[in-house]
């Protein structure tokens, strides 16, 4: 059993605050009623949706792929692109709050250590998985995830909106970024200059 496994796999409440409000405002609108969701969810993603989720407390990733199944079901039409675009909300979010924009803000200035932020922070959100850097500067680098089979396919999409938001705040430029899961247990994500394409 690896690490992963005996943890069974969670996730920070700051990386799903968004899906969660999401699928909380489906209810709300009437375009899914809570007899629905509870007919769809398990007994923990259902707790989720009533309970108070704190941004620095884990929770399980499976009960979370759950409601972000329901989120590209409902409102990106069928199509996981739509995560990506979530992701990029979410960090934009993030970025409105003060404390979260210093310390993204601060790591950024650090010329030669841009990189570790990126698996410093993914260190943060996931209980799971290594994270490594290989790229001179964000402008050109790719980011790899290994021992991360836990990770839900839906979770890769919203992961790099995440990242591609992250980057082109600090560095002030579009970049490009692929995904892709060459094996179940390795993701990577390869960004380049949108100036350079």
């Amino acid at each position: 059993m690896t690490q992963a496994e005996s943890k069974g796999g969670r996730v920070k409440g700051i990386g799903f605050i968004g899906t969660l409000n999401l699928v909380r405002g489906l209810v709300e609108r009437g375009v899914m009623s809570s007899d629905a969701l509870s007919a769809r969810l398990s007994g923990a993603a259902l707790e989720l949706l009533e309970e108070k989720v704190e941004p620095s407390l884990w929770y399980s990733l499976t009960a979370v792929d759950e409601l972000t199944k329901i989120v590209v079901e409902f409102i990106g039409d069928g199509d996981p692109r739509y995560l990506r675009e979530l992701g990029r909300g979410s960090l934009s979010g993030l970025l409105e709050r003060d404390s979260f924009r210093n310390l993204i803000d601060g790591a950024s200035k650090q010329k030669g250590r841009e990189g570790q932020s990126l698996v410093g922070l993914a260190s943060l959100i996931y209980d799971f998985g290594e994270w490594h850097f290989d790229g001179e500067d964000l402008g050109d680098f790719t980011l790899t995830a290994t021992d991360v089979a836990l990770l839900p396919e839906l979770a890769r999409e919203t992961i790099a909106g995440f990242i591609q938001t992250l980057v082109e705040h600090c560095t002030g430029e579009r970049v490009d970024l692929e995904s892709t899961r060459p094996e179940p247990d390795r993701i990577q994500f390869r960004a380049t200059s949108a100036r350079t394409n």
